[in-house]
């Protein structure tokens, strides 16, 4: 556990070279092209694609990394999907369609959840 851990800095210039490395191309490209690429798309798309971020990263660390994934991981997963399909589903619902007495139809937005 972190807590009862004796932290070590790394001593070589290799290590960290390569924590610098990481740091600047994770932390300050990510931090920066995506507010930059979300300007360029709607805000539904750069929220359900926020909301997998985690999914994706724990699904390509078990298949490129080897990591094990955990009941509660698999908790987590469906907790996104579920979130993400209760959150998209009933736009489906919002748009009704109105037979009139002359035989035309309508259509209107309705915002009742």
């Amino acid at each position: 556990m972190v807590l009862f851990e004796n932290p070590v800095l790394p001593a070589d210039r290799t290590t960290w070279s390569t924590i610098l490395t990481l740091v600047f191309i994770c932390s300050v490209f990510g931090f920066t092209f995506q507010p930059v690429a979300q300007k360029y798309t709607s805000a539904e798309k750069a929220g359900l694609f926020t909301a997998l971020n985690p999914l994706i990263a724990t699904v390509l660390g078990v298949i490129f990394l080897n990591e094990t994934f955990t009941p509660i991981q698999l908790a987590g997963a469906i907790c996104i999907l579920l979130g993400i399909i209760i959150v998209q589903v009933p736009k489906k619902y919002l748009h009704k369609t109105n037979r009139c007495e002359n035989g035309t139809t309508t259509s209107h937005t309705s915002f009742h959840a």
